[in-house]
């Protein structure tokens, strides 16, 4: 039983309208939707299952225990696990037709190893290293290692892939640098299978990165990858978080407000606690500077942020009562707190924000 009232509601409508959104931008490319990180704090199998409806043929995870998951809820489309393969999960990946990201010589030959001893093909997806940093080969070393791999009769390269160092695109030129990089990468191995490289900003600004497969995730969701996108495509945001006042003090000027009294009323002051912390996703760093919305006003978080509670300021909120409706994101009265205001005021990013909803948030689905 769970009766507390911090809910996540999750509109499966919007999350459709995205997707059919992303498609028309995406035009010919196949769209990949990023599901992992629990879909971004959305609920994985949900959503999956709410864009299978829609007609997304390929989904992205981080991880096999990610993609088992989706196929224990029934999930038929194909599994790109993004993050590669771990030693011990290759009999999994290529039993159950998953496609695994590949970035080095010793990740090929176990995956051949493995599909020779089954007497299957793995299909696999080969990374590079563009400008990143982090997995895929060199480009140096690319076209070495896809002329070794034509050798290896147990393993199928279905994908080649890249992935751009800035999210939001802001340094374009070195984005296109990337894209060229790629792009003169394929020609040389003479690859003609699926090539992508484009994230949701990537998409949605750059149409020579579509090619043939886009990896779309927080746009999926409803958030802008950047302020650039807002002109190119009409995103709806998927999640809202509310909750409700559980209790109300009046308390005089100089009273000090949660752990360590890093806020000291300036003034009589109503204060009410919501039942809600950063055991929930509301981000500590929102200690002092995050806002939430009561009856359409903005109120301020006050003293730090708790694990189950935190303390806002409702003096000028008229009329307040226990049991009012606080919105932590999403809109109230014409207002709106969009996950991006919740990450501005504590110095993050969206994606940190939704990632960190936990599972003892309930989930509301709506619209499907």
């Amino acid at each position: 039983m769970d009766e507390r009232p911090t809910v996540a509601y999750i509109d499966l409508g919007n999350l459709s309208h995205n997707f059919h959104e992303i498609k028309k931008i995406a035009k010919n490319s196949e769209v990949l939707c990023v599901v992992k990180a629990n879909a971004y704090g959305h609920g994985m199998v949900e959503v999956a299952k709410a864009l299978s409806r829609a007609g997304a043929r390929w989904f992205g995870v981080a991880t096999a225990g990610e993609a088992e998951v989706l196929i224990k809820s029934g999930i038929r489309g194909k599994i790109l696990v993004l993050n590669g393969i771990f030693p011990g999960e290759e009999k999994f990946i290529i039993e159950h037709n998953l496609r695994g990201v590949v970035f080095d010589k010793e990740g090929v030959e176990r995956m051949n190893e493995a599909g020779k001893r089954m007497g299957k093909r793995a299909l696999i997806h080969i990374k590079i290293d563009t400008g990143m940093g982090r997995l895929g080969f060199l480009p140096e070393d690319f076209k070495e290692i896809m002329e070794k791999i034509r050798n290896y009769k147990f393993v199928k390269v279905e994908g080649i892939m890249s992935h751009f160092a800035h999210a939001d695109l802001k340094d374009m030129e070195f984005i296109k640098h990337q894209l060229e990089l790629f792009r003169r990468c394929i020609r040389r191995a003479g690859f003609n299978g699926l090539k992508h490289i484009a994230n949701s900003a990537g998409t949605v600004l750059l149409p020579s990165a579509r090619l043939d497969m886009v990896r779309c995730g927080i746009a999926i969701y409803g958030i802008y990858p950047s302020e650039d996108c807002k002109s190119k495509i009409s995103l709806k945001p998927v999640l809202s978080l509310k909750t409700r006042i559980h209790s109300i003090k009046d308390l005089p000027k100089g009273y000090g407000i949660g752990y360590g009294h890093t806020y000291v009323l300036k003034r009589k002051s109503r204060v009410a606690v919501i039942p809600a912390g950063y055991g929930d996703g509301i981000l500590r760093a929102n200690s002092n500077r995050g806002y939430v919305l009561v009856k359409g006003r903005l109120c301020p978080i006050i003293g730090t942020v708790c694990m189950d509670l935190t303390a806002i300021d409702v003096t000028d909120v008229p009329d307040v009562r226990v049991g009012d409706e606080v919105v932590i994101i999403g809109e109230e009265s014409g207002k709106v707190l969009s996950a991006n205001d919740l990450a501005n005021s504590s110095s993050t990013i969206p994606y940190e924000v939704l990632c960190l909803l936990t599972k003892r948030v309930r989930r509301i689905y709506t619209g499907g």
